[in-house]
């Protein structure tokens, strides 16, 4: 398979938002071929997509070398829910303490999110909050903002770095959102 001047085997597929980390199975670039796809290009030094509008280029270069495992998976725990409709998910109704799960909550396989939520599938607006958070992420190259709102809007609640990896977290609020942010030099 051919996509612009990268020789590539196995199977490519574009994916929505620019996921590239999801958008190849069993693939390989052959030979030191150079990377050329349409929405991806160099800003000063920095590969960005610009398939969701300009990239916003970072002013410095990260000190922080691109982990060998980028992988990374966030377990909830004193899990709640939000919405508008005080008599769907009444206030307050979460436990408190670091109690985490012992199986991940959502599994991020090296993507950065801008700003993600858990709405649960039903028909009124319902999302999943969180009152503690284990962040696993082997390369420790991550950083999670989190957010007591669905759209990511106002302050940050607490910030998840390297140094808390592997370690349950508890917050003096629910949780609702969360931004998952590489530390290397990437998309920011």
């Amino acid at each position: 398979m051919f996509l612009g001047l990268i020789v590539i085997v196995g199977a490519a597929l574009w994916k929505i938002d620019g996921a590239y980390a999801n958008s190849c199975s069993n693939c390989q670039i052959i030979n030191g071929a150079t990377l050329n796809y349409d929405h991806i290009k160099n800003y000063n030094g920095h590969l960005l997509s610009d398939l969701a509008g300009p990239p916003t280029i970072p002013t410095t270069n990260s000190p922080i070398q691109m982990p060998s495992d980028i992988s990374w998976a966030l377990s909830y725990g004193n899990t709640s829910c939000y919405s508008s409709n005080t008599a769907t998910c009444p206030a307050n109704s979460a436990p408190s303490g670091a109690t985490c799960s012992s199986s991940p909550t959502i599994t991020g396989g090296g993507t950065p999110l801008k700003c993600w939520a858990f709405r649960w599938p039903v028909s009124v607006p319902v999302w999943e909050t969180f009152g503690s958070l284990r962040v696993e992420a082997p390369g420790k190259g991550w950083e999670f903002l989190i957010y007591d709102n669905v759209d990511c809007s106002g302050g940050v609640m607490a910030t998840i770095g390297p140094e808390s990896v592997g370690a349950c977290k508890a917050f003096t609020k629910q949780g609702i959102a969360f931004t998952a942010r590489p530390l290397w030099n990437a998309d920011p």
